[in-house]
Parts: structure tokens; sequence; C-alpha cells
């Protein structure tokens, strides 16, 4: 099939064939969604703003950072980081400096702790669709 086109009935079987089967897998855990910056505080007297968050349950498959990761990884990953892949898209905002949570990036809540995004690691796609993606996140509180 390499190098063969797909017609638009084609996409449109696979597609509704794929909504069909995307039944919830994994462990349960909670997005949340970043919606916009609920007070401003004031940061002459040390208050941080607050965020807002939409939340949402899901399920996710989750796994550890290996050691080899947090290796090659360049200093991004630490160990404690899991690798998150889930089927719903999510806003990436979070750098590498922002260690203590106060952030505008797409959260989730797994096993009663909260986590950050902190980098990508891979998305699956099907025709050309991305289905699944891949996170790694790291723990900022208890939620």
């Amino acid at each position: 099939m390499a190098g063969e086109q797909f017609s638009d009935k084609d996409r449109k079987f696979i597609d509704d064939a794929l909504a069909s089967t995307n039944v919830p897998y994994g462990e349960p855990i909670i997005i949340k969604k970043f919606t916009g910056i609920a007070d401003p505080g004031d940061p002459a007297r040390g208050i941080q703003p607050k965020l807002g968050f939409s939340r949402k349950p899901a399920k996710a498959v989750i796994n550890s950072v290996s050691q080899q990761d947090v290796l090659y990884s360049g200093g991004l990953y630490q160990l404690g980081d899991i690798s998150v892949t889930l089927t719903e898209k999510l806003n990436i905002i979070d750098t590498t400096e922002q260690i203590g949570g106060q952030s505008e990036g797409d959260r989730i809540i797994y096993e009663k702790h909260e986590y950050r995004i902190v980098g990508k690691s891979h998305t699956h796609s099907i025709i050309g669709k991305e289905v699944l993606f891949g996170y790694i996140f790291r723990k900022v509180g208890n939620a």
C-alpha cells in the first residue's frame, strides 16, 4: 500500500472506524485545560496570579521516564517525571524556568497529584491524522 492515495470515501470510512473503536483505556486522570488568569495577583507584594482551569476526566497510559531518557534529555527531564499518552492534544506553554508550577500550560491530576507539561515525547498518526499524543509531565504539588 506504500504510495497509494486514499479517496475521501476511504478516509471517511477509516475516521468512522477509528471513532467507533475509541474506547477509554489506561488510568484515570483529570485534564486541566488553562482558561485564563482569574486574578492577576500583586507582584509588588509577592502575591502570584491565580490561574483558571477547566477540568475534564480522561484516561491515559502512564509510565515512568527511564534513566536513559533523563540522561539523553540534556537536563530537561528528571527522575520522577512521567510519560503520558492520551487521545487529546494539550496546550504546551511551560518552560524549564517555570519550576514552581505557575504557568499557563495545560496540566493533569493523577493519583491526587498535579503535574505540568515539561516536554512532548511522541505523536502517533493514522493516515495523516494525529490520534495519540505523548507528553512528559513533572509533579508540581498535591491536587
